[in-house]
């Protein structure tokens, strides 16, 4: 009687599993026990309200920081070509692919603040791989100017007319953390800097003069701040990792309600705040802060940290930026 082609098949199917159990040994129809994966519990530590807060005012020993910083800045509003090529196929009115606009920035840092709660900051730097071009943002109190540079749109423009293109232009104004933020313009203040990581909202929650609730998360302990004469607006929101108890988050809102600043801690370094390092400050040594109407990304490496240290008077002088054009862009409104 023929054989049927399908168990001719099965047959030489079981052959090759038998021939390949004995090469590895398993004939003996023994069964493999699975290795079990050890996993550490995660563990999360517990704090009150009080705690969180006194936890937080370690910042008001932060009376000063100097640092250089490589900052990477990432703009979503403007895409730029994303190779030479394309830049190529752009002048050649071609398709060309598009890539969010990057910059590579070395730079520094300073922060100073006293004890009548005088508060000044500025941030500058050149960008890398490109001749005299660069940014500078200072704040000093409620008073703040920003050098923002030339775009390349604006340079070729003013070349094509054979023009000299300005490095830069200066926006300048007076800041009111409670008023709306600019929906027209930009909305980066250098101020915000200072208010991400001086955690200033802690003393007045600790003196019962601003209001806070804390909600617990599972990797989190969120902080809200609220002002007694405006209950219903949240002005701060503060997210504390429970593995470690530091910072990990820190946002700002604008009286809209809406997120206008944010910043992100990352691999925190003990520097000593005090001569003969009898007080010490963990500092995060790498933030990225965001600007959500701008689309705008800074993503900054802090190195050479020094705090409470003397700072020349001169970073934080607003003439550095005399003879470049001005614009006033905010002037709050009488409250």
């Amino acid at each position: 009687m023929p054989r049927k082609q399908g168990s001719a098949c099965w047959e030489t199917v079981a052959g090759i599993l038998l021939v390949s159990a004995s090469a590895l040994g398993m004939t003996g129809c023994k069964t493999i026990t699975a290795e079990r994966v050890e996993t550490k519990t995660v563990e999360r530590r517990e704090a009150n309200r009080d705690q969180l807060l006194a936890i937080l005012d370690e910042q008001s020993k932060l009376l000063s920081l100097a640092a250089t910083t490589q900052v990477r800045i990432l703009q979503e509003g403007a895409v730029v070509p994303a190779t030479v090529m394309d830049a190529l196929r752009k002048e050649r009115s071609k398709p060309y692919q598009k890539k969010f606009a990057e910059a590579e920035v070395n730079g520094s840092f300073f922060l100073s603040r006293d004890a009548e709660g005088h508060q000044m900051v500025s941030m500058s730097g050149e960008v890398q791989g490109v001749n005299d071009v660069g940014f500078t943002l200072l704040g000093r109190d409620r008073s703040f100017w920003m050098l923002i540079p030339t775009s390349q749109e604006e340079r070729d423009k003013a070349i094509s007319q054979g023009q000299a293109a300005p490095r830069g232009k200066v926006l300048y104004g007076t800041f009111d953390s409670a008023a709306l933020r600019p929906r027209d313009r930009y909305s980066i203040r250098p101020q915000d800097f200072a208010n991400l990581l001086l955690l200033a909202e802690a003393k007045p929650a600790l003196n019962g003069q601003d209001i806070c609730y804390v909600e617990k998360w599972q990797d989190y302990y969120v902080i809200s701040f609220l002002r007694p004469d405006w209950p219903n607006h949240i002005y701060s929101k503060i997210w504390v990792e429970r593995q470690t108890l530091t910072v990990a988050i820190h946002q700002l809102f604008d009286s809209s309600g809406e997120l206008v600043a944010e910043a992100r801690f990352q691999d925190y370094a003990r520097y000593p705040a005090a001569k003969g390092g009898k007080v010490k400050l963990d500092v995060p040594t790498r933030v990225e802060f965001l600007w959500p109407r701008d689309r705008i990304l800074m993503r900054a490496s802090f190195g050479e940290i020094k705090l409470n240290g003397d700072i020349p008077a001169k970073v934080f002088d607003e003439k550095r930026f005399e003879g470049y054009p001005t614009e006033l862009i905010e002037v709050p409104p009488a409250r």
